[in-house]
C-alpha cells in the first residue's frame, strides 16, 4: 500500500485517525464542564496511567471540545526544572487579555489581570536565566503575600469572579503533573479547593503518571475527593480492532482478524504501541489487504522505531548508575513489580547505598511504587528494550 496514504502517524500527542476506548471519560468531561459553567459543582479530573496510554491525546481531545462550545483555555506542560506559574501564568495572562475585551466583563477582567501583576512580582519567576515579569498595574493586597498557597488561591479565586461575570468557564489543562515540586503541588490543591467551594466556573484537567495519586495525597488530605480519576489503561482487543480497521476501512483496504490479534499482542493494547504497528504494517503489506504475515513483518520496524525515539529519549537521560539499575530491575520484571531489595542484591550492593539512585529514577518518571518496596516501570515494555540495549549485563551476584 501507499505509504503517503497511511492513516497512522504516531507522535506525542497526535491525534489517532480513530480515538477510541475513551467515550466514557470525554462524556464525563462534557457533563463536569456544562455542570461547572452553570454554577454547579463537579470534580476535576486527572488522567492517570503510563506512558503510551494516551493521556495527552486525551487530555487535547478535551481541550478542542472546550474550545468548540466557546468557553476559555490555558493550558501547560510541566518540567523538572520549571516552576508551575512560569508555564501557567503566560496561558492564563492571554486568557484574560481575551475576556477583558468584553465590555460586560472588563472590570473583572482587568482585576484579574492586575491580580496577577501581583502575583508575578511577589514570586519572582525565572526563566532560563531571565526574570520573568508582565507590565501592568498590580491590585494591592491580592495575591500579593509571599505564600504561594495563598496568592495562587487568591489569583484563581479573581480569574473565577471574571469568568463568572462573563458567564462563561475557563478550564485549565495541566500535562505531565508528575513533575511538580511539593510547594506547587500544594498550592495547586488549595486554589482548585477554595474555587470548588465558592462555586466558580474553573474546571481543571490535568494528567500525570501513576506517582502523581501518592504526591497528591502527601499533600493534601482532601485531594482525593476534589478528582474524578477514570481508569487509563491499555485499549481492549475490540478496541485495538476500532483503533485498526476505521482507519483502514476509509482508505479503503482491510485487515485481517488475525493481523489484529497478533498487533494487540503485541502492542500489548497500549495506543501509542498500537499506532506504531498499524504504521508499519500498512507499510509492510501487498495489495490492500493487511494479513498476518504483514502484521508479523512490522514487529522488527516497529521496535526498532520505538527503540530510536520512544525509548532511547528516556535512556539517554539517565546516568551511567541509573541505566544499571534499570537493567538489574529488567532481568527480573515481567508484568510483576520488584522489590528494592531484589534490585539491590543484582547490583551487588546494600538497599540503602542504591537509594539514592532510585529516588532520581522517581523524580525522571521512569518508575514508580505501586506497593511501598516495590518497584514497576512507568513506560511500558520498557524492560525489554532495557535488555535489548544492554544485552551482556550480569548480575553482579
Amino acid at each position: 500500500m501507499k505509504p503517503e496514504l497511511n492513516p497512522f502517524a504516531p507522535g506525542v500527542g497526535f491525534q489517532p485517525p480513530a480515538l477510541v476506548g475513551r467515550c466514557a471519560i470525554l462524556d464525563e468531561a462534557s457533563i463536569a464542564i456544562t455542570r461547572v459553567a452553570a454554577g454547579l459543582h463537579s470534580k476535576e479530573m486527572l488522567l492517570v496511567g503510563l506512558r503510551g496510554v494516551g493521556k495527552t491525546v486525551l487530555l487535547n481531545a478535551i481541550l478542542a471540545e472546550v474550545e468548540r462550545r466557546g468557553f476559555f483555555t490555558a493550558s501547560c506542560e510541566c518540567i523538572e526544572t520549571r516552576h508551575l506559574a512560569e508555564a501557567l501564568l503566560p496561558q492564563l495572562r492571554s486568557t484574560l487579555m481575551r475576556m477583558s475585551t468584553a465590555a460586560a466583563v472588563k472590570d473583572g477582567a482587568q482585576r484579574a489581570l492586575r491580580t496577577l501583576h501581583s502575583f508575578v512580582a511577589q514570586i519572582k519567576l525565572s526563566y532560563e536565566g531571565l526574570r520573568l515579569t508582565f507590565d501592568g498595574p498590580k491590585e494591592a493586597g491580592a495575591a500579593d503575600s509571599g505564600d504561594l498557597s495563598a496568592d495562587l488561591t487568591d489569583l484563581f479565586v479573581s480569574i473565577g469572579e471574571a469568568a463568572r461575570a462573563s458567564n462563561t468557564a475557563l478550564t485549565i489543562f495541566v500535562d505531565e503533573m508528575q513533575y511538580l515540586n511539593e510547594e506547587s503541588l500544594r498550592a495547586l490543591l488549595m486554589a482548585l479547593h477554595k474555587i470548588n467551594q465558592r462555586g466558580l466556573p474553573i474546571y481543571f484537567v490535568g494528567a500525570g503518571l501513576p506517582p502523581l495519586i501518592g504526591n497528591m495525597g502527601n499533600s493534601r488530605s482532601y485531594s482525593e475527593r476534589l478528582f474524578s480519576v477514570p481508569t487509563m489503561g491499555p485499549l481492549s482487543r475490540t478496541d485495538v480492532r476500532d483503533a485498526l480497521t476505521i482507519p483502514i476501512e476509509k482508505a479503503n483496504a482491510f485487515i485481517e482478524a488475525r493481523a489484529v490479534d497478533h498487533i494487540y499482542r503485541a502492542s500489548g493494547g497500549y495506543a501509542y504501541f498500537v499506532q506504531e504497528w498499524g504504521l508499519h504494517a500498512w507499510n509492510a503489506a501487498k495489495g490492500q489487504d493487511i494479513d498476518l504475515r504483514a502484521a508479523q513483518n512490522a514487529d522488527t520496524l516497529a521496535r526498532e522505531s520505538l527503540d530510536r525515539s520512544f525509548f532511547s529519549f528516556r535512556f539517554d537521560r539517565l546516568t551511567t548508575a541509573e541505566k544499571e539499575y534499570l537493567r538489574a530491575m529488567a532481568s527480573v520484571a515481567g508484568t510483576d513489580p520488584v522489590k528494592s531489595g531484589k534490585i539491590a542484591e543484582l547490583l551487588g550492593k546494600k538497599s540503602n547505598t542504591v537509594g539514592y539512585i532510585r529516588n532520581g529514577l522517581v523524580a525522571k518518571g521512569m518508575i514508580y511504587s505501586p506497593v511501598y518496596g516495590d518497584n514497576a516501570f512507568t513506560v511500558p515494555h520498557f524492560d525489554q528494550f532495557m535488555r535489548r540495549t544492554m544485552p551482556g549485563w550480569r548480575p553482579k551476584n
